[in-house]
């Protein structure tokens, strides 16, 4: 019983190791390629339920140590609810007016959600496309394998990815 549970404890403490080494390094590349594209980095911030993580508290504030500089690291007691944090991150983009219009009533928005793994403060990515974008171009497909017309449906694109270019 003591082996089985000392073999788990291995592999758990492994796990957190490996995991706290690949977030480390990611951050260390990112950190160099901000600062070789000119970027006056001061400081950097650990946030969310990971930062919960003694091991990785610790082996960030090694890296900011390595890389001159300084970390910031909310309380264990501030980094549990990530929550809060995306409700921060939408008040901000609100107060910045980075707000995209509300969807019309007569189109469908149960069958699709705008996914962004990125949720930048900054303005919109130009490759980036809001649900309604991706709606318009899902009834232009569906329009076309149908025989139906999808000039409408092509114009929309045109007109949306000159509006997302001029943002």
């Amino acid at each position: 019983e003591e082996s089985k549970h000392k073999r788990r404890a291995n592999l758990a403490a492994s796990f957190q190791r490996t995991a706290v080494n690949h977030i480390v390094s990611r951050a260390s590349v990112a950190l160099d390629r901000a600062r070789s594209e000119g970027d006056n980095l001061t400081a950097i911030v650990v946030a969310g339920g990971v930062a919960c993580n003694k091991h990785l508290r610790r082996s960030m504030e090694n890296l900011a140590k390595d890389k001159n500089l300084d970390i910031m690291i909310p309380h264990p007691r501030m980094c549990t609810d990530n929550g809060v944090m995306v409700a921060w991150t939408g008040i901000e983009r609100i107060r910045l007016g980075l707000i995209e219009p509300c969807m019309p009533s007569n189109i469908n928005i149960s069958s699709s959600i705008e996914i962004r793994p990125r949720w930048s403060l900054g303005a919109r990515h130009k490759l980036s496309v809001t649900q309604l974008q991706q709606l318009r171009r899902r009834k232009a497909r569906s329009q076309m394998k149908n025989g139906g017309s999808a000039s409408s449906g092509a114009s929309s694109r045109k007109s949306n990815k000159q509006k997302n270019t001029a943002q």
